[in-house]
């Protein structure tokens, strides 16, 4: 929707940033709807209201970031304190100083991954010029290379625009049409459970790193030739197998609602080098290669 949030919808995501314990982006909504209640004429929330929260999740901030750290599993926190007293910091001061430099094209530790994530999140450029305007987007009829040629897109031709060239990752636009996309939508919404993912001990769990719904969807299972088509289409847009049993997982349909993420992940997941840790069924099937990816 295009219609802006109010100082009452952005007062609603502090809450939320706060009780997940998103410390510095509870600041940021805070913030926000205190600048949405000065601008709208007949206020959905009073600076009365909001100033509270705002000093609140400071405070918890700068305690967290002091006696915790900026980053754990259930909590993040911005690199200084909003505190000035505390920023002056000798420790503080050192951080303010630090350039972000990107560090692109090689191994990243769980910080960088981190600060690459929230910077890319926040529609900042991280790659060179000459990266990002070699990357096009075109119309594609005829497939060559990467892609498989079938006559399919001589009528239906694929809207492809270029992320990346290496890897290579594209956005095809319009892949589905609104009604493709809300009948997958309402199959999968009585099937909607907490999304779980792998823990240290390689079973699966819940915590903050995956805050969504999720929900499973097999070809087989469905009445009509809805998943069927669009699994025939994903085959011959990638010239992957897909239809077959081992060659892929079944749909997964995310609703990660206000605030839901999935942090920064791989998505192959065997990588233990004993085969004996995996079941029958994970050997059969193998690790994830490739992933298809509609929004």
């Amino acid at each position: 929707s295009s219609k802006p949030l109010s100082a009452r919808d952005c007062l609603f995501l502090g809450k939320h940033a706060l009780n997940k314990g998103y410390y510095d982006k509870a600041i940021e909504w805070f913030e926000a709807a205190l600048e949405r209640a000065s601008d709208e004429e007949d206020a959905s929330a009073s600076r009365d209201e909001i100033e509270p929260f705002l000093k609140s999740a400071i405070k918890v901030h700068d305690d967290v970031l002091e006696t915790r750290g900026p980053r754990g599993l259930d909590w993040q926190t911005k690199w200084v304190p909003v505190d000035e007293e505390l920023a002056s910091k000798h420790k503080y001061r050192e951080v303010s100083n630090q350039r972000f430099q990107p560090k692109l094209y090689q191994q990243q530790s769980e910080e960088e991954e981190r600060e690459h994530f929230s910077r890319l999140c926040r529609g900042q450029r991280l790659r060179p010029v000459e990266v990002e305007t070699s990357l096009v987007c075109r119309l594609v009829a005829h497939t060559h290379g990467r892609l498989h040629n079938h006559g399919y897109f001589t009528l239906m031709p694929l809207l492809l625009e270029e992320m990346s060239l290496d890897p290579y990752i594209v956005v095809f636009h319009d892949f589905l049409t609104a009604h493709q996309t809300d009948a997958i939508i309402e199959r999968a919404k009585p099937k909607l459970a907490t999304s779980r993912h792998r823990g240290p001990d390689g079973d699966f769990i819940t915590s903050m790193i995956r805050t969504s719904k999720n929900a499973w969807l097999r070809e087989s299972d469905e009445a009509d030739d809805l998943l069927v088509n669009l699994t025939k289409k994903i085959e011959m847009t990638t010239r992957l197998h897909a239809l077959r049993l081992s060659a892929g997982e079944d749909y997964q349909v995310a609703n990660y609602g206000i605030g839901g993420l999935y942090v920064t992940h791989t998505d192959h997941l065997m990588m233990n080098p004993d085969p004996s840790v995996y079941t029958a069924w994970e050997r059969f099937m193998g690790d994830r290669f490739a992933t298809f990816m509609v929004y």
